[in-house]
């Protein structure tokens, strides 16, 4: 389809910005260059940046031409969205996190700029979760472009994880309005974002300016378990609105023409999941966290029995008797007990626990992460 004259006009201001940035980057010394380009991505560890890829990102967030963020590349957009999650994750005791009313599942919103691209996340995330962690590695996640090249699953157990979908660069009103009328998340708030200096801008002294970055790389994103997980995976498909009133918190109604709008995402419960899993954690004689474990409601038993799986323990009861058990978690699925089981261990890294393959010989591999059958089973739901 041939471009309109306002869209040719748009598409040689777009290569002549790119042009200039290409250039002034040129300017730059070459051992200096890499330092330069590099300072940029300095957050993020694996992400292959190249200065092809960084005139990429630039001229996206300017023009809008695409999700600049996803220009990066898949490590480049988990990292993106982790050190955004994180920081929220950071402040909760300062600002809870808001949880969906329909769902008890947590809603956030956040935001960010950087030099050179901003980005906007709209998360969903999984309560049972995001209760029993302090921070989420980009290190512990593997990407399954098999399934869907916006899955991410942790690379342990493969029982928790992302789906991140990107959408279009938007401007910071089209934003607003995409929020507020196609994903239907009216009660969100843009105050500050993205206005006055809270923008990204590209400044090269004495060689280059980009202006105001105005381009929004927008995100929605879920993070919860495989089973809620894999059946969310979006096809993004409308429903249609039928014309009706809104009220408003402040007393206004508003009046809301039909239309169609993209069914917004939503970690997928299946009601009819087994939940006779547990999580627990086992304190020695002196009362110091040793071990954290999950299974069937039994699980448990194994601990005083002078025959767990686990050495150390063994150990602890033949010299200093029973050790003092705490079912922390009950009415888990599977996935959701692997999930808390490793977020919690991760989270107590570094404290004596045993919890270590040297201490459990005999422990099954394969009951410690969700198979490929189950996987498949997810998908189907």
């Amino acid at each position: 389809m041939a471009l309109t004259p306002s869209q040719q006009l748009q598409q040689r201001k777009e290569q002549k910005f790119k042009r200039e940035l290409t250039r002034a980057l040129s300017n730059v010394p070459s051992k200096k260059l890499d330092a330069l380009i590099g300072r940029y991505f300095s957050k993020n560890q694996y992400t292959q940046y190249s200065q092809d890829m960084f005139v990429d990102i630039v001229t996206a967030s300017k023009y809008g031409s695409r999700n600049a963020v996803v220009v990066g590349g898949v490590w480049f957009v988990l990292e993106s969205i982790l050190h955004t999650l994180n920081t929220i994750l950071a402040s909760r005791n300062d600002t809870p996190l808001t949880e969906d009313p329909e769902t008890g599942q947590y809603v956030i919103q956040g935001w960010g700029f950087d030099h050179f691209f901003n980005i906007y996340a709209l998360g969903h995330l999984d309560k049972k979760l995001i209760d029993n962690l302090e921070e989420i590695a980009v290190a512990d996640m593997v990407c399954h472009a098999d399934i869907s090249p916006n899955l991410f699953l942790d690379k342990e157990t493969s029982s928790y994880g992302f789906i991140i979908y990107p959408r279009p660069g938007m401007k910071l009103e089209n934003l607003v309005t995409y929020m507020h009328h196609e994903l239907g998340q009216t009660g969100l708030s843009f105050d500050g974002m993205f206005q006055g200096d809270a923008c990204a801008r590209l400044v090269i002294p004495n060689l280059f300016d980009s202006g105001r970055l105005e381009y929004i790389s927008p995100f929605e994103f879920l993070f919860g378990t495989v089973d809620k997980l894999l059946p969310a995976i979006p096809n993004r498909n409308r429903h249609s609105v039928t014309p009706h009133e809104r009220h408003m918190k402040s007393g206004k109604v508003a009046q809301v023409k039909g239309h169609n709008r993209k069914s917004p995402l939503r970690l997928v419960v299946n009601n009819n999941s087994l939940t006779d899993h547990i999580v627990y954690n086992v304190k020695d004689a002196e009362g110091k966290l040793r071990y954290i474990g999950e299974g069937k409601i039994d699980r448990w038993k194994h601990v005083n029995s002078g025959a767990s799986h686990n050495v150390k323990i063994n150990e602890h009861f033949f010299t200093k008797g029973p050790m003092e058990i705490e079912i922390v978690h009950e009415g888990l699925t599977k996935p959701e007990a692997l999930s808390i089981e490793r977020l919690l261990l991760a989270k107590n890294a570094g404290k004596g626990l045993w919890n270590s393959k040297d201490y459990e010989p005999f422990a099954d591999e394969s009951s410690r992460r969700i198979t490929e059958e189950e996987i498949n089973n997810y998908l189907n739901y």
